[in-house]
Parts: structure tokens; C-alpha cells; sequence
């Protein structure tokens, strides 16, 4: 798979995708997708099907941003729909991995390495 660096500060994914933010964690670059540098703000998928996953490895702090109308469910918690929730990372070297759970609609935290704060 190519890798792409990525500039911008606000990148909307796409599914079953990895994501690497900050050039230094980049060990197998035919293993992922995007080398993205810096802070930026990560924006779920308009578009997903049950099923589909995303990745994010980080040396650098990012933010997930859901679109209007999708929830995160991280454990005994979730996103705040209604006040256009987050989740932000809280410091550098971090890993999440998400699931969606039902199309358009719901994501769900399934793993992660680090310390995340959920808005």
C-alpha cells in the first residue's frame, strides 16, 4: 500500500484505514496509509458499514471528531451527540482502533494503548 503525507490540520477518514500521526512511529511503510505530522483533527467517516474499522497510531495528540448524527461508545460512556462530541487524546504515543457498529451511525472503541478524554 502507498504511503501519503499528508499536510492539513483537519483530515476527514475514510474506513479501514490506519493512521499515523507524527512521522517518527513510521516502522513498515507498506503496512499503513497516511503519515499525517503534527496535531490534527481526525473526522469520522461521513459514510460506513457495520463492520468497517479504523486505526490510529500516534505520536503526536489528535482529536476524533464524529460528523452530526454519529456517536462513539467507549466503554460505559459515548460521545455527547447532541453537543457534537470527542474524543481527544491526552498525550503522545497512543493507538486506538474503532468499529462501527451501525451504518452511518455509531462507532464503537473495541482497543487502545493510552490515556483518551471522552467529550
Amino acid at each position: 500500500m502507498p504511503i501519503m503525507t499528508v499536510e492539513p490540520k483537519t483530515i476527514d477518514m475514510e474506513p479501514n484505514k490506519t493512521y499515523i500521526l507524527g512521522s517518527n512511529c513510521l516502522e513498515e511503510p507498506s503496512l499503513y496509509n497516511y503519515v499525517i505530522p503534527d496535531m490534527v483533527v481526525l473526522n469520522l467517516p461521513k459514510e460506513s458499514k457495520k463492520g468497517d474499522t479504523l486505526e490510529i497510531y500516534a505520536t503526536s495528540i489528535f482529536k476524533i471528531q464524529p460528523q452530526k448524527g454519529i456517536q462513539i461508545l467507549f466503554f460505559a460512556t459515548h460521545t455527547e451527540n447532541s453537543k457534537q462530541g470527542c474524543i481527544i487524546s491526552c498525550s503522545r504515543g497512543q493507538w486506538i482502533k474503532l468499529l462501527c457498529t451501525s451504518d452511518n451511525t455509531e462507532w464503537m472503541h473495541v482497543d487502545s494503548i493510552g490515556n483518551f478524554e471522552i467529550i
